[in-house]
């Protein structure tokens, strides 16, 4: 499938707007912001703008997917990034898997290197024939953990019982994707991609009706009302369950290119030299704790 490749940068902020042939700002959290970034906004039409605080960037995802494509035919590519992580479509990253997803550059470097190949006739030059995803290099767990375990680790399996009930009742056919990516030792991040349109629809119909289906009972949960966000960090980590079954249904082929990340200024390390070692005590005893966790819950899956 060829036709127009749209990317829609996400803005939660005042910051500098970038826009392209291919690249759409657009700003989330219009429903309740108190600041106009005169760009497409995710209020209008048939909308979850109103979220935005616990589903992050997946609001515009929404919008894009209800309102924008159905008015736009000529859309046969559809991609997400935020206001400073970019896809170079053009570059392979030569980094190690270990360190951070996105490589930073110079915003100059981004403008004049990156920015000015946004355009139709360059991207669809970069996507290898037959592919239906381009994703930033895949992250590679620390310490051999897998997915799961990670998630033990950072989210302390938030909601994961209320998940893999709607898996079982409405989703049965990604369970044993839902398994497959518990156990893989990498995830792509930040749900920054592009995506063939047919592709993306299946994504968006299959996230939004599982993320519809768990919000009323991940509400009643502490972590939930105290830290916001989680339904966009869970949906962060679900997206290795969607691919598994994606590939694994459809035989979608996928890519990687080099992630960049715009630089801004060090916020700087306060962690003495006691306080290192400290952490370093904490994190071996959470993460024995987070591979314990996730041995009994790959048990319940079964």
């Amino acid at each position: 499938m060829n036709g127009q490749i749209k990317i829609f940068n996400v803005y939660h902020k005042v910051a500098p707007i970038y826009g392209a042939e291919c690249l759409c700002p657009i700003q989330v959290g219009c429903a309740n912001s108190k600041f106009n970034l005169n760009i497409l906004r995710d209020d209008t039409g048939d909308n979850i703008s109103d979220l935005n605080g616990d589903c992050c960037e997946l609001t515009a995802q929404y919008w894009v997917w209800k309102n924008f494509l159905p008015a736009h035919d000529d859309v046969g590519w559809v991609g997400f990034c935020h206001y400073r992580r970019y896809l170079n479509f053009w570059k392979h990253s030569m980094r190690e898997p270990l360190l951070p997803t996105f490589d930073t550059i110079s915003e100059d470097e981004f403008r004049t290197v990156i920015l000015q190949r946004y355009t139709n006739r360059e991207i669809h030059s970069s996507i290898p024939d037959g592919c239906g995803i381009v994703l930033p290099q895949s992250y590679s767990v620390p310490s051999g953990k897998t997915m799961l375990e990670w998630y033990m680790m950072g989210m302390h399996g938030y909601g994961l019982e209320d998940a893999i009930r709607v898996i079982k009742e409405q989703f049965p056919d990604y369970l044993e994707d839902f398994v497959r990516a518990a156990s893989m030792h990498k995830e792509y991040r930040c749900l920054t991609y592009l995506m063939r349109r047919d592709v993306f629809d299946r994504y968006a119909s299959w996230l939004f009706p599982f993320l519809e289906s768990v919000r009323k009972h991940w509400r009643l949960l502490p972590e939930y009302r105290r830290n916001g966000r989680q339904e966009g960090l869970v949906a962060e980590h679900l997206f290795m369950v969607w691919l598994c079954h994606e590939i694994r249904v459809y035989g979608t082929k996928i890519t990687e290119c080099e992630g960049v990340l715009l630089e801004k200024p060090p916020a700087g390390n306060r962690i003495g030299p006691i306080s290192k070692v400290y952490e370093s005590l904490k994190l071996k005893a959470a993460w024995f704790k987070a591979s314990l966790n996730a041995k009994r819950f790959l048990k319940k899956c079964k």
